[in-house]
């Protein structure tokens, strides 16, 4: 009897310190958002870079993500927000700072998205928004008319 007591113990103590490891492990609580990864800081802000009205409240930073080549330098959203596509917008391979940006610099068009479309948006360049397609799961740079869901 002795013998159960003292396994039982040892059992609910370990218990106890794997539970509270696994809680300190843990760097999201649960329902919470993910974290932004930190980047380095750009000593200069991206091109001609227009972040929408419907995200004027979001703090950005300039930052430069090896990610997007030529492009690296991108204003970060601090706190990705939902947003909403106002009318259908073309999903693309590059933002459009500038003249080799454009759609004819090399650009690849991936489709367009119809109006509706939600999507979560990380990075502003240009006149767009780096985001992931939330009904397609994939990531794209769209025109920045959009809308906070």
């Amino acid at each position: 009897m002795k013998v159960r007591i003292v396994r039982i113990a040892v059992f609910v103590g370990a218990l106890a310190v794997v539970s509270a490891t696994t809680v300190q492990a843990q760097t999201v609580p649960p329902g919470g958002a993910a974290p932004v990864p930190i980047l380095p800081q750009s000593s200069t802000p991206p091109p001609d870079t227009s972040v929408p009205g419907a995200l004027a409240d979001i703090p950005v930073v300039p930052v430069s993500f090896s990610y997007f080549g030529p492009y690296a330098v991108v204003d970060e959203l601090e706190i990705p927000p939902l947003i909403t596509a106002a009318g259908p917008v073309g999903c693309w391979s590059a933002p459009n700072a500038d003249g080799d940006q454009n759609v004819g610099g090399g650009a690849v068009d991936f489709g367009t998205k119809p109006a509706g479309t939600q999507f979560i948006a990380f990075f502003a360049r240009g006149t767009r928004l780096y985001v992931f397609d939330t009904s397609g799961g994939n990531y794209c740079w769209i025109d920045n008319s959009v809308s906070r869901s």
